[in-house]
C-alpha cells in the first residue's frame, strides 16, 4: 500500500474529524478510507486514533505523528509548487558545450538575447574543440559539427555549414587555380577533421590537420596551402581579401550544425526554451 497515501488519508480524517467526510474530500469509500488509516497504524505499530461511535480523538503518538509528518506533506507540496514554476517558467543553470570559433563568432549575441528573454536563467557555457561526454560531465546542450551525429543522443539540426576551399592570393599567384577537388592533387592541403567524407584528398601533401577551422585559415593566409574550413570562419578573412574562395565541398560532404541533448521525454523546460530558441535564431542562415 503507498505510503504517502496512507499518510494523506490520515491527515484528512484528523482535519475533518471524520472517516465519512474524509471518504468524501478524497473520493474513496468510507471503508477504504479506514483501511488506509489501519493500515498506517499496523505499519508504525502504534494508535493514532481513538474511534468511537460518535467522535475521532488522537492518540499522544497519533498527535505527534501528525505535526511531524505534516512537515513532510507540506514540504513536497513546496517541491512540487517549485516543480511546477520550473515547467512553467525555465530558470536555473544550464550548461553548453560549444566548439571554440563558433561560440566565438555566433553565439555571444544569440545567448544575450535568449538571456534577456529568461532572465531567471544562467549560463555556462564551455568553449572546446573537444567532443565532450555530454552525460558523463554534466552538460544540458552540446553544440557539434558534423555529418554523423551520435546515435545515442538527441539531434535537432541547426543549420548548414558550408565548407569552403580557400587559398591566399600570394598561394594562388605561385601554386596556380584550382577549381574542384581533382585540381587538388599537387598542393598542400590545410585539413578540417570534422569532414568526415574525405574521399578524393588521399595523397596530398598535409601540413597540417586540425579540428579548428579558425587555426587552419590563420595558417593558410601565410600562404602554406590550400584550406578547407566552415564559410562563417573564413568569412571575414575573404571580405578583407586575405583569403580567395576557391570552390565550395557541399557536393562533397554535407556538414551541419546540431544541438544534442540526452532525452527526448521528459525534457526539462530550459533544454527545451534553449534549443527551440537556437533553431529560430539560425533559421535561414547558413554557416
Amino acid at each position: 500500500m503507498d505510503k504517502l497515501t496512507t499518510i494523506k488519508t490520515f491527515h484528512t480524517v484528523v482535519k475533518l474529524k471524520s472517516f465519512s467526510k474524509a471518504a468524501d474530500e478524497l473520493g474513496l469509500s468510507p471503508q477504504l478510507t479506514s483501511k488506509y488509516v489501519s493500515a498506517l497504524e499496523a505499519e508504525l505499530g502504534i494508535r493514532l486514533i481513538n474511534r468511537t461511535t460518535r467522535r475521532l480523538n488522537l492518540t499522544a503518538e497519533g498527535a505527534s505523528y501528525f505535526e511531524e509528518s505534516l512537515k513532510i506533506l507540506e514540504s513536497l507540496e513546496s517541491l512540487e509548487n517549485r516543480l511546477t514554476d520550473l515547467k512553467m517558467n525555465p530558470s536555473g543553470l544550464l550548461r553548453v558545450s560549444a566548439p571554440v570559433s563558433l561560440g566565438n563568432q555566433q553565439l555571444g549575441d544569440i545567448i544575450g538575447h535568449f538571456l534577456e528573454r529568461y532572465p531567471e536563467l544562467s549560463i555556462d557555457i564551455q568553449l572546446n574543440d573537444r567532443k565532450v561526454d555530454i552525460i558523463e560531465e554534466g552538460f544540458d546542450v552540446a553544440l557539434r559539427i558534423g555529418s554523423m551525429v551520435d546515435s545515442n543522443l538527441v539531434a535537432r539540426r541547426l543549420a548548414p555549414v558550408e565548407v569552403l576551399v580557400c587559398a591566399s592570393p600570394a598561394y594562388t599567384a605561385k601554386h596556380g587555380v584550382p577549381r574542384g577537388v581533382a585540381d587538388l592533387k599537387p598542393h598542400k592541403v590545410l585539413k578540417y577533421s570534422y569532414l568526415s567524407n574525405q574521399s578524393g584528398f588521399e595523397g596530398h601533401e598535409t601540413p597540417v590537420i586540425s579540428n579548428s577551422g579558425e587555426l587552419l585559415a590563420k595558417a593558410a593566409k601565410s600562404g602554406i596551402g590550400v584550406v578547407m574550413a566552415p564559410g562563417y570562419i573564413v568569412k571575414d578573412a575573404i571580405a578583407a581579401g586575405e583569403l580567395t574562395t576557391l570552390f565550395s565541398l557541399n557536393e562533397t560532404d554535407n556538414l551541419a550544425l546540431y544541438a544534442l541533448y540526452p532525452h527526448r521525454t521528459l525534457l526539462s523546460l530550459k533544454v527545451k526554451s534553449f534549443v527551440d530558441y537556437l533553431v529560430d535564431a539560425f533559421d535561414g542562415v547558413k554557416l
